[in-house]
């Protein structure tokens, strides 16, 4: 899965990632559990699809980064497979395009 390797290569550099689809618990309300996560990332990583805006938890949790005040990097993939959020937590914020070195996490 293409997020999966982006949080891979993350958490080699040191960094703590929380992915929404392997970090909420179903049998508990969904919509605190993404405020909490996203209140307490540095960084909200938008790995986004063709359709991904459509999606009424994309746009959700895109307005909670934005009331957050979260900085919101997005990364655009050509396929339609999928669409996942990282929250991205470090003490110190970056821009993702500087951590990512050119074909390390091809979306092929």
């Amino acid at each position: 899965m293409f997020a999966q390797r982006i949080a891979n290569f993350l958490n080699e550099q040191g960094h703590q990632v929380w992915i929404d689809y392997q970090n909420l618990d179903l049998d508990e309300p969904l919509e605190p559990q993404l405020a909490l996560a996203i209140g307490a990332a540095d960084v909200f990583l938008f790995i986004s699809s063709p359709h991904a805006y459509s999606s009424r938890w994309v746009q959700l949790e895109l307005c909670l980064a934005k009331a957050c005040h979260k900085s919101i990097q997005v990364v655009h993939v050509p396929f339609e497979c999928c669409y996942f959020v990282l929250k991205i937590h470090k003490t110190t914020e970056f821009l993702i395009s500087n951590m990512l070195p050119n074909n390390s996490l091809r979306a092929d």
